[in-house]
């Protein structure tokens, strides 16, 4: 097969219909396809996706967002009270063994806070996490180490 024997394809020969060019183009005539009357068919009648025939818009019905919005991530919260009602046998205790645990949902990227609403009456050692001061206090008092 060479490029001198392929035959052309029909779409080159029909020509293009030329719509809105008057009764005698054979398309439309005088509506241009757009029907009869009414906001679609006039010049510059394009709607809005939003356009809901004169009402106020459910977009500008929604209360607008005010001010800038912080997408700083925060770290996941654990109470020392939680850390009471476990019983973990372990040296170490790190985010991960509690979130194995299911005493953590999720890890996010900033790590596990602690943060101190009971005494912790147990000797904890704590590893890879975040501490407030007073519940880092909590665990040096109970005999723990809070790395």
């Amino acid at each position: 097969m060479l490029l001198n024997n392929l035959s052309k394809r029909i779409s080159h020969k029909v020509r293009k219909t030329r719509v809105g060019r008057g009764i005698g183009s054979g398309h439309g005539g005088h509506t241009s396809l757009r029907g009869n009357k009414g906001q679609k068919s006039r010049t510059g009648g394009k709607v809005p996706l939003y356009f809901e025939g004169g009402q106020l818009p459910f977009v500008k019905r929604l209360p607008h967002l005010k001010g800038f919005r912080s997408f700083r991530k925060r770290p996941a919260i654990l109470k020392t009270s939680v850390l009471n009602k476990i019983d973990i046998d372990r040296e170490v205790i790190t985010p991960k063994q509690l979130l194995k645990l299911q005493v953590i949902k999720k890890l996010s990227g900033c790590g596990v806070k602690l943060l101190k609403d009971v005494e912790i009456s147990k000797k904890l050692n704590l590893y890879g996490f975040l501490y407030s001061k007073s519940a880092k206090q909590s665990i040096e008092k109970a005999g723990g180490k809070a790395k």
